[in-house]
């Protein structure tokens, strides 16, 4: 009777433990989900470089499990620094022959192709039935998304390598001449300019009614979203080509230093960098609490909060300790007072 009361107590102990456990992993669980770095958009299309406004690079959408191809196309040129976006079942990508094309998402049947004077190394943005993108002409670019048609052209000083962010009818985008540009979505007409340095091959993000933008004078700038006026600007130890990313009120990048910074989105006060062997030219992805991005030094990191260990709650220190003593007590006594076999 005794030895099923123990093992009853025991079993007890155990039972409330995992519960109690159970209840603290999923709460750590359920924030490391729905923290400060929440998934920012729903939308399954993919209408810009690096999916959304703030550059998370994530998408809800689901992914194949095999390499099947479902199609391949070769219109003209070659695509290699342009990324592609997605809306609405057609795709809209530049190329190095300085066209940019429109392909059926379904076939890869070319809609249309629009050309620009030079090389199309940015990435596309599509908002409201307008495609936006730089070329190496020196233009940002507004075409017609169902016919390529040209509604605007906007020269700058020099080279537009940068990819467009689209928002409340404001395009923003940076050029070789070393300034940033918020021009009119509707017809392209100048709203301001501000120089942040000699080159500007970084694309903005902007979140927090902020514009985000590195920059080859070294620094991460922040702007007014509204009249482009310095916010803040932090200074890394080499160019800044990285495109910055924002979530969960920080913003991360890549630096010709070897480093990966987070920044406060807020201030530009540093919160943390980390070291690599080499220059991080790739722009950072963010993902439910865990920022991916890539080195020159052939290394893909993840950098993701800390595990929550839980604490082992005070009001089963006393059962538990009474449980292991009574054990110890009986194992000494079936040991010491058991008769003899012998």
């Amino acid at each position: 009777m005794k030895g099923k009361a123990i093992v009853f107590m025991v079993l007890f102990v155990l039972l409330v433990s995992v519960f109690h456990f159970g209840i603290s992993f999923g709460a750590a669980d359920s924030l490391s989900g729905s923290g400060s770095f929440a998934v920012q958009s729903t939308i399954e299309w993919w209408p810009m470089f690096h999916h959304d406004l703030s550059h998370t690079g994530f998408s809800p959408s689901t992914a194949p499990e095999t390499n099947h191809t479902a199609w391949t196309s070769r219109p003209g040129g070659g695509f290699e620094w342009s990324s592609a976006a997605i809306v609405d079942d057609a795709v809209y990508v530049g190329s190095s022959d300085g066209y940019v094309y429109s392909l059926n998402a379904s076939t890869g049947t070319v809609i249309w192709n629009a050309t620009t004077g030079g090389i199309v190394e940015s990435s596309p943005t599509v908002v409201d039935g307008s495609v936006y993108v730089g070329s190496y002409d020196c233009n940002v670019y507004a075409l017609n998304a169902s016919t390529g048609e040209r509604v605007w052209n906007y020269t700058t000083g020099e080279s537009v390598h940068s990819s467009p962010s689209v928002v409340d009818g404001i395009v923003y985008v940076g050029s070789n001449d070393g300034k940033a540009y918020a021009l009119n979505a509707t017809d392209g007409q100048l709203i301001w300019s501000q120089t942040i340095g000699p080159v500007s091959l970084s694309s903005p993000a902007v979140a927090y009614g902020t514009v985000y933008v590195g920059s080859n004078d070294h620094n991460v700038y922040a702007l007014n979203a509204s009249t482009g006026a310095p916010i803040w600007n932090y200074t890394t130890g080499n160019y800044v080509v990285s495109s910055p990313a924002v979530a969960g009120g920080m913003v991360f990048v890549g630096s010709y230093d070897s480093s990966v910074y987070a920044l406060n989105a807020s201030t530009g006060v540093r919160i943390w960098s980390y070291k690599t062997d080499d220059e991080v030219l790739s722009s950072a992805a963010v993902v439910n609490g865990t920022v991916f991005i890539g080195s020159m030094d052939g290394t893909f990191y993840a950098f993701g909060p800390e595990p929550v260990i839980p604490e082992f709650p005070s009001f089963l220190v006393l059962p538990s300790f009474m449980t292991v003593t009574l054990l110890a007590v009986l194992v000494f006594r079936r040991k010491h007072l058991s008769p003899s076999r012998e």
